[in-house]
């Protein structure tokens, strides 16, 4: 086992990962399955330089994430632990050269499946498979024949995302699966694990599936962590703090615009107005500039996080070039959110919740309409997903709104509570 891991300085296997290594002589499909910091990243990219490196030299291998951010992430793992002097980077064709046993040369292509055809007319030896349970089933359809021909082994690293392709995967008799709760990792503090119980509850699905890496049905309530006692407030207009807002438009539905403070001193975000206009006449809907909300002038927001469909022409005044650009005539900075998925902004509105960092003023314009999206927006009745239910107005346009807002403040992933909770 020395060997296996000797460019991995330090790092020593638990007994998952370990089991997970030996499985590769009985089965050609192995999956990882586990809670947040279970160790399943660190054994899947040593997996890929094993292979190639040893295992596969000479071969033609990839490194595959669910969208750019984490295919990001394997790629800076891959760097971290394939050693320098062996690879080589290829900007252009997004792949390495690595030097292989005798005197071979592999190729490892980086992939990131935001686009879901992205691999399809690959012909791989092998496929290193980071965050396999955020591939869409499109994408793993269309990734499973470039590793057929070859009948290459595939593996993957990842925490449960719902009752999907993945789960499905879990009843077929010739993939192997490795279950690992985060605290079975030993570098896992006992004393997080039992904050996360207590925040959370043990049996809470939420737990279940981030830290015990179980795959769980996220059925009823979309934001389960929020709770009017705790989360609404007085949270006032603060004068001294810029203003941000989030824009979800209504082409057969209210277009939303939510207006946001984010507290410098700890990030808590301030949910502080939100407007629902069911026309879509956008002279009335961007408010004249003498016009303001609770005290807040409507072109005071330092940017505007906006529907990716703002981009385009559709909207009640088609014609024109859409909302984003009649945004910008007013020397608005517009931003949009295209490459985040639904299920990245709700996993981070419930990150922000469940954290207290996330509240709402009881005075502001529109208090209500957001306390009730918050309560009472549901997830779609289909199992495999984890999104808004459709139909839910003005709910889960307010969310939508919101959620815009806090990618742009956060990131895709919540990086400044990127920690163990």
């Amino acid at each position: 086992m020395a060997r296996e891991i000797e460019f991995m300085p330090g790092y020593e296997l638990h007994e998952k990962q370990r089991r997970f290594i030996k499985a590769r002589s009985t089965h050609k499909h192995r999956r990882f399955v586990g809670g947040r910091q279970s160790g399943k990243t660190d054994i899947a990219i040593a997996e890929a330089v094993l292979h190639a490196t040893i295992i596969r030299p000479g071969g033609t291998g990839a490194i595959i994430g669910p969208d750019f951010p984490r295919a990001q992430e394997a790629r800076d793992r891959f760097n971290a632990y394939c050693p320098y002097e062996l690879r080589r980077w290829n900007g252009a064709d997004r792949r390495w050269t690595v030097k292989a046993n005798g005197g071979l040369e592999s190729t490892v292509h980086w992939i990131s499946l935001s686009n879901p055809d992205a691999a399809r007319s690959k012909v791989l030896d092998w496929g290193c498979l980071d965050e396999c349970a955020m591939y869409s089933e499109e994408a793993m359809n269309n990734l499973r024949p470039c590793f057929a021909v070859k009948e290459a082994p595939t593996w993957g690293s990842t925490t449960p995302k719902g009752m999907n392709w993945l789960e499905k995967e879990t009843k077929e008799d010739d993939v192997f699966f490795v279950h690992c709760e985060s605290i079975e990792n030993p570098v896992f503090p006992q004393t997080e694990w039992d904050k996360a119980i207590k925040r959370h509850g043990f049996d809470s699905p939420f737990f279940k599936q981030e830290y015990r890496g179980l795959f769980q049905a996220f059925i009823g309530q979309a934001i389960p962590q929020f709770d009017r006692n705790k989360h609404v407030g007085s949270y006032p207009h603060n004068p001294d703090w810029p203003v941000f807002s989030g824009w979800d438009f209504g082409f057969r539905a209210p277009t939303i615009r939510a207006w946001l403070q984010r507290n410098p001193g700890n990030d808590r975000v301030r949910l502080i107005g939100c407007r629902a206009w069911t026309e879509t006449e956008r002279r009335q809907i961007l408010l004249p500039k003498n016009m303001k909300l609770n005290g807040i002038p409507a072109d005071a927001a330092v940017w505007h996080a906006i529907d990716p469909s703002g981009a385009s022409p559709r909207a009640g005044e088609a014609g024109d070039r859409g909302w984003r650009f009649a945004m910008e005539e007013r020397d608005w900075d517009v931003r949009w959110t295209r490459m985040v998925s639904e299920t990245r902004r709700l996993n981070l509105m419930r990150e922000l919740v469940q954290q207290d960092l996330l509240v709402i003023d009881k005075d502001c314009e529109g208090a209500e309409l957001m306390i009730e999206a918050f309560e009472l927006a549901e997830l779609d009745d289909n199992l495999e997903r984890d999104r808004l239910k459709d139909n839910q107005h003005p709910m889960a346009d307010i969310l939508d709104a919101v959620g815009y807002a806090v990618v742009e403040m956060f990131g895709a992933l919540p990086q400044p509570l990127a920690k163990v909770i």
